[in-house]
């Protein structure tokens, strides 16, 4: 057996195959495929975690921003709201 192309998963003890040719994850595997080792799901749910953690960090600073003179900043320091958004945006 041949690792998943898409997500590199190799077959090991536990996982189970299937005729078809498509691999959860989404790639195309010739003959017989790999059907969602532990591998491969355990890195989808960490992406989602990952992504529902940033998601609700940006909507959390939005919901604390406030308003002064037309600009919204957060925090106490004079941070604008642009720039917690953009400084978060390049950490991840």
């Amino acid at each position: 057996m041949t690792n998943c192309p898409k997500c590199g998963a190799s077959p090991t003890t536990g996982v189970r195959y299937t005729a078809s040719a498509t691999h959860e994850c989404g790639s195309t595997m010739l003959g017989v495929s790999q059907i969602q080792s532990d591998e491969c799901r355990i890195s989808e749910l960490e992406q989602e975690v990952k992504e529902a953690t940033f998601k609700g960090y940006l909507d959390g600073i939005r919901q604390y921003a406030w308003w002064k003179d037309g600009v919204q900043y957060v925090g106490t320091c004079g941070t604008t709201l642009q720039e917690a958004l953009k400084e978060k945006d390049n950490e991840s």
